[in-house]
């Protein structure tokens, strides 16, 4: 019997170094809506999903351009900069050694436009069995409805998936969704220390078969140990 079901890994920041740069992209689109973005409105960037970004946005400057618009704008923008793209310390390696374990997902807010793009720049377009993207679910994180798509069509019971985050939104979402998370660092110096997460890891060289394999969580509250 496989150890654990199925790994959901997230995008942006987890991945890839990437959520600095689109909160660049997005407020240059917005300056052209004659909004400046400061470095609040920025951080809501992370671990939230392109709509709800926009919308965000859309709601607290009363901008009537519609989301779809802007999310075009900034897919522009990234298809002319993402050739030089590079995964973070581990990435396509953790994806690799959790493929030969169980299914895995990936699941992001980003748009499946600025996915199709990372994942070529990335060589990781076959990797994944099932992908997500901010429009192919319900609500965004932290809300579990992305994870919980994923995990039931891999055939997943959630309790036996670990989640892959960087952002405390996803955090919450994984265990909203019932799962285990595991923080990666590497892509998100600002993530509180101690994470929220079940286990906090630098990067993700540190996964291999026996990390994965020999993994153990306290048990929580009303739930049976996994």
């Amino acid at each position: 019997m496989r150890r654990w079901d199925a790994f959901i890994f997230d995008l942006d920041g987890t991945l890839i170094d990437s959520e600095g740069e689109t909160a660049a992209i997005i407020a240059r689109v917005l300056e052209g809506e004659g909004v400046h973005l400061g470095e609040a409105d920025r951080a809501f960037v992370r671990g939230h999903a392109w709509f709800d970004i926009f919308e965000h946005y859309r709601r607290k400057y009363r901008i009537s351009t519609p989301p779809e618009t802007l999310q075009e704008a900034v897919v522009a923008i990234k298809r002319r900069e993402y050739a030089g793209l590079s995964p973070l310390p581990g990435a396509v390696e953790a994806v690799g050694v959790c493929r030969r374990l169980a299914p895995v997902a990936l699941v992001s807010g980003s748009s499946r436009g600025e996915i199709e793009l990372a994942l070529s720049a990335l060589g990781l377009r076959d990797a994944f069995e099932v992908i997500l993207a901010g429009e192919d679910y319900g609500a965004g994180k932290p809300a579990p409805d992305g994870f919980l798509v994923a995990a039931s069509r891999l055939g997943a019971a959630p309790e036996r998936t670990i989640v892959f985050e960087d952002s405390t939104a996803g955090i919450e979402a994984a265990r909203r969704a019932g799962m285990r998370c595991i923080a990666v660092r590497a892509g998100n110096p600002s993530l509180p220390d101690p994470a929220p997460a079940d286990l906090t890891i630098d990067t993700l060289l540190e996964v291999s078969t026996d990390f994965l394999e020999s993994l153990t969580f306290p048990e929580r509250p009303g739930k049976k140990r996994s």
